[in-house]
Formats: structure tokens, C-alpha cells, sequence
């Protein structure tokens, strides 16, 4: 039981640090951006002004697929990790059942990815900053 505990205890903050730092890295490089750049629209044609708001949601809903994405998979790999050294442990768990907990480490990394946004923007407006 202990060598499964420290396993599990491992990967989950190391997926987390990972996931991290893919982020801070595409926020520091302008991929993605805490409050989308309204296009401008002054001395433009009608659809001139369309297409550069397309282009910017089109650029935003891009960059927020790459982060998900980059949240999905770093998920996926700390439970294959898990998996992997778990496997030693008890052998019958089926290919199956791997592919279930990397998929749902994965999953769980997007919905912990989005509570924690959640949760600082709630803190950061009763905080008014």
C-alpha cells in the first residue's frame, strides 16, 4: 500500500507542475491571454472589422484548445505513470483499465484546471483586485 500512496503522491504534482509551466509559458508568450485584445475597428470597412473579430476568437478559442489540450495530456501521462509502477504492484490490471485511469487522470486535470480558474477569479473580485 505504501509504494501505490507515494506513486499516486508523485505523478499528481508532478503533472501539476508540468501543466504549470506550460501554461505560465503560453501566458508569457502571448498564445493565450487573461482578457482578449478587442480588435480595432476605427477607419475600417464593415467587413474588414468582421474579420479582424473573427480572427481574434478564432486566435483565442486556438489558444485555449492548445492549453486544454496541454491539461488533458499531462493528465493522461501522470496516470500512465501511475499506472505503469502500479502495474508491478498488482499485475492483473488490464490494458483497459490502464487506458481508464489515464484518461480519467486527464479528464480530472482539465476540471481541476477550470476550478482553479474559477476559484481566483472568485477570490480576486471579493478581494477587488
Amino acid at each position: 500500500m505504501s509504494p501505490t500512496i507515494r506513486i499516486w503522491g508523485i505523478s499528481g504534482p508532478l503533472g501539476m507542475i508540468v501543466s504549470g509551466l506550460i501554461t505560465a509559458i503560453m501566458l508569457a508568450v502571448g498564445a493565450i491571454s487573461v482578457q482578449s485584445a478587442q480588435p480595432d475597428c476605427s477607419g475600417v470597412g464593415f467587413g474588414q472589422c468582421i474579420g479582424a473579430i473573427l480572427g481574434s476568437a478564432i486566435g483565442q478559442a486556438i489558444g485555449l484548445i492548445i492549453v486544454i489540450a496541454a491539461w488533458f495530456l499531462t493528465g493522461m501521462f501522470a496516470g500512465w505513470q501511475a499506472v505503469r509502477h502500479i502495474r508491478k504492484l498488482e499485475p492483473g490490471i488490464t490494458d483497459k483499465q490502464g487506458w481508464s485511469v489515464s484518461t480519467g487522470r486527464g479528464c480530472g486535470a482539465i476540471v481541476a484546471a477550470f476550478v482553479m480558474i474559477f476559484l481566483i477569479g472568485i477570490l480576486s473580485n471579493l478581494l477587488g483586485r
